[in-house]
């Protein structure tokens, strides 16, 4: 995707869902406003660990990717109150494939805590 789409100050959505996308560009971090990131059926590696500059995210889908790993600045996400991992169940611990409502507060305080002490012991991804 151009860089140019994180420039957009305003933007609250985005939709990349089903387009093959392989990378992301380090700028998504740049997205300080956006609420709602769709990145689900592409052919997505990795997520750039820039993403945690992403404040005010608060739906997360990236779901039917490629992920290995996963980075522990989603752990910078407090916003997040949905996210969905379809695929990744076969994570040790598996993880459901959605989260939220009461389940999320429990997974995501858990997913905070392991990435921030990740973090902070200088790894910057987290095996899937």
């Amino acid at each position: 995707i151009p860089t140019e789409v994180c420039q957009l100050p305003n933007l609250k959505s985005l939709s990349l869902s089903q387009n093959l996308l392989k990378a992301l560009p380090k700028a998504i971090g740049d997205m300080t406003n956006l609420r709602s990131l769709s990145l689900g059926d592409n052919q997505l590696a990795e997520i750039p660990p820039e993403i945690g500059g992403c404040k005010e995210l608060q739906t997360l889908y990236i779901h039917h990717n490629h992920f290995t790993k996963l980075p522990t600045t989603l752990g910078q996400l407090e916003n997040l109150t949905e996210l969905a991992l379809e695929w990744f169940r076969y994570t040790t611990p598996p993880l459901p494939r959605v989260i939220k409502g009461t389940e999320w507060k429990r997974v995501i305080t858990k997913m905070t805590t392991v990435c921030k002490d990740k973090a902070a012991k200088g790894i910057s991804y987290l095996s899937c």
